[in-house]
C-alpha cells in the first residue's frame, strides 16, 4: 500500500497595512512587520498552507480549509468557452 505524503509551505494569504514615514506599506510576511503589536499571532493571521505562491484554499477554489466553514466554491459553476480561428494558411 502506498501513501501520499502531503507537504506544504506556509504561504502569504493576507497582508497587513503598516504606516512608515507617512506612507501605507503592505507587509506580506510576519517577519516584515516593523512594529508588531504584542499578543497578536501575525503568522496565524497572515499565512496559510500552500506551495509558497498559491494557498491551498485558493488552489482548491474554496474559502477555507476548515470543514466546519461554508464550503461554497468561489469558482463559478457555469463556464464560457471560446476559440480563435487562425487566419494563417
Amino acid at each position: 500500500m502506498k501513501f501520499l505524503v502531503s507537504t506544504f509551505t506556509l504561504t502569504s494569504a493576507r497582508g497587513i497595512i503598516e504606516q512608515e514615514k507617512g506612507r501605507d506599506l503592505i507587509r506580506w510576511k510576519p517577519e516584515e512587520i516593523k512594529h508588531p503589536r504584542p499578543g497578536i499571532n501575525y503568522a496565524q493571521l497572515m499565512l496559510e498552507p500552500g506551495d509558497g505562491s498559491v494557498t491551498k484554499p485558493s488552489l482548491l477554489g474554496v474559502q477555507s480549509l476548515n470543514p466546519g466553514a461554508a464550503s461554497r466554491s468561489v469558482i463559478p459553476i457555469a463556464y464560457s468557452r471560446f476559440s480563435v480561428k487562425s487566419m494563417m494558411p
